[in-house]
């Protein structure tokens, strides 16, 4: 059995980990199995949160031997517990603010928030019928926009069409400045987070919980918001699908998502062909 002691494997879930089907791929899972039976650390850093996991996954603490880093870094969860670690929301008054900007001058693009508790929306409608399908049971919540808390968001999804939140995206950053960090998970989705939020100061955030300084931490994605994680990352690669910045950025860029790139990833680890890219 290879030793894969000396490192920890994080990857992105949607278009990496997942098939573009939005299923596990085999080949990806019995990889992960070796890896962690080898000595290996094996987790999830996604803009997911711990209730929209286990319809897609199964139980997530089968395959995550630590902590995953969720909503994008803006907390750990331990799946073996239950438990959420190291939250950090949006600051309550700017996510009011944003909310309120939105809803006025935006009231055709849709509006879903992430809490410890639910997924908020304020009507179930459009695309988020499907978006709700993915989650725990019970955890959906339909309020009012008036009615919403503002003090324990994770962050909130805008969903429309692409060039509908390319200039929502403009409007944000010219409003509230370096007050909201801003990325984007697919073509029609803009997230909003805390000042600072990203899946990169999760990757630290994690790091620093576990607190094992000698593992190398290598990580995979394939869109914007996983560009952070890999810059962070001692080691990094990307599947074939992702974007061509991420390709870019990635150390190493393996087959698409349906073929298994985390398969392929363990395999560079264990036959130490994975380096750092000159850059």
């Amino acid at each position: 059995m290879s030793d894969f002691s000396k490192y920890i494997l994080m990857t992105d879930l949607d278009g990496t980990f997942l098939s573009r089907a939005v299923k596990p791929v085999p080949r990806n899972i019995e990889a992960v199995r070796r890896f962690v039976a080898g000595g290996g650390i094996f987790t999830f850093n996604t803009g997911r949160v711990h209730l929209n996991l286990r319809k897609t996954l199964g139980e997530p603490a089968a395959l995550c031997n630590v902590p995953a880093v969720l909503s994008n870094g803006a907390y750990l969860y331990d799946f073996s517990k239950n438990k959420a670690l190291e939250e950090e929301f949006m600051p309550a008054d700017v996510a009011r603010e944003l909310l309120s900007l939105v809803v006025t001058d935006f009231p055709d693009v849709m509006i879903r928030a992430s809490t410890p508790y639910s997924l908020r929306v304020t009507a179930v409608v459009g695309c988020l019928v499907e978006d709700v399908t993915i989650y725990d049971a019970g955890s959906i919540e339909t309020l009012p926009i008036e009615k919403w808390r503002y003090d324990d968001l994770y962050k909130v999804v805008f969903r429309a069409d692409h060039a509908r939140l390319v200039t929502l995206r403009q409007v944000i950053a010219e409003r509230f400045g370096d007050a909201v960090e801003q990325t984007t998970s697919s073509s029609d989705m803009l997230e909003a987070e805390l000042p600072g939020g990203s899946k990169g100061s999760g990757l630290q955030k994690l790091r620093r919980y576990l607190d094992m300084p000698t593992r190398k931490i290598v990580a995979c994605g394939d869109y914007e918001n996983d560009l952070s994680m890999l810059s962070a990352a001692d080691l990094s690669a990307a599947p074939q699908n992702a974007l061509p910045i991420v390709k870019e950025t990635a150390d190493a860029v393996f087959c698409d998502c349906d073929g298994g790139v985390i398969a392929d990833v363990i395999e560079a680890i264990e036959a130490g062909t994975l380096q750092r890219k000159r850059k």
